[in-house]
């Protein structure tokens, strides 16, 4: 049986790091900002939902606005 080298198929860049770890602070000071306002109200129905998708929204427009990521280009 021939010996092989492991090698993780798949690396994380830099990028993606930043903005998965980006992804996560800013969801939970989302969470915590409307947890004081609102209280447990925040965690009923679909109101964590859509700050999941505002802190998206949210980091990719901080990372686009900084340079850290290429802005969307349309490809025709």
């Amino acid at each position: 049986m021939a010996y092989r080298r492991y090698r993780r198929r798949r690396q994380y860049t830099f990028k993606q790091e930043l903005g998965s770890r980006l992804y996560y602070l800013i969801l939970l000071l989302l969470v915590i900002g409307s947890y004081k306002i609102w209280g447990l109200q925040v965690f009923d129905e679909i109101w964590i939902l859509i700050l999941g998708a505002v802190s998206y929204k949210l980091v990719g427009f901080i990372l686009r606005s900084t340079g850290i990521w290429r802005p969307v280009r349309p490809r025709w």
